[in-house]
């Protein structure tokens, strides 16, 4: 059964797709619709790249602050590791921590920092925890 509208519809349809004109017009408003689509994609992405640097970033800032405000806890807690030099160490660590945290969330040298505090934190993990002797890294491992 057809009814009037689907018989318009049909016309309309038919030229439509039949006048290179209209064929044009469409594909021009087809891939404008996905350029925007794209863009309003690209701005998410960025939008959700910066969240996750600040809150990565974060996690490093918030580390160096405590290491400053318990740095005579910390410093005791690397001397009975038997590390040598703890204060210096302590230094670095901080130092790291504050700056590559800080361009991190600012953006600045990304991959850079990011890659730098892999390997930071690489290098302590095997320094600080690599030692199974001690019970509390044995818990950590386990957990």
């Amino acid at each position: 059964m057809t009814t009037a509208r689907h018989a318009a519809h049909r016309v309309g349809h038919v030229s439509l797709h039949h006048d290179p004109a209209m064929a044009a017009m469409a594909l021009a408003h087809a891939e404008k619709e996905r350029q925007q689509q794209r863009e309003k994609r690209f701005v998410r992405h960025a939008y959700y790249s910066a969240v996750g640097r600040v809150l990565l970033a974060t996690l490093f800032l918030v580390g160096a602050v405590a290491k400053i405000v318990l740095f005579p806890e910390t410093r005791r807690a690397m001397d009975l590791l038997g590390l040598a030099s703890p204060t210096l160490l302590l230094s670095v660590a901080v130092t790291i921590e504050f700056v590559a945290g800080s361009l991190l969330a600012l953006g600045l040298w990304v991959r850079r920092s990011a890659g730098f505090l892999i390997a930071y934190v690489v290098a302590i993990t095997v320094l600080m925890h690599g030692d199974m002797s001690t019970a509390a890294n044995r818990a950590a491992a386990i957990t």
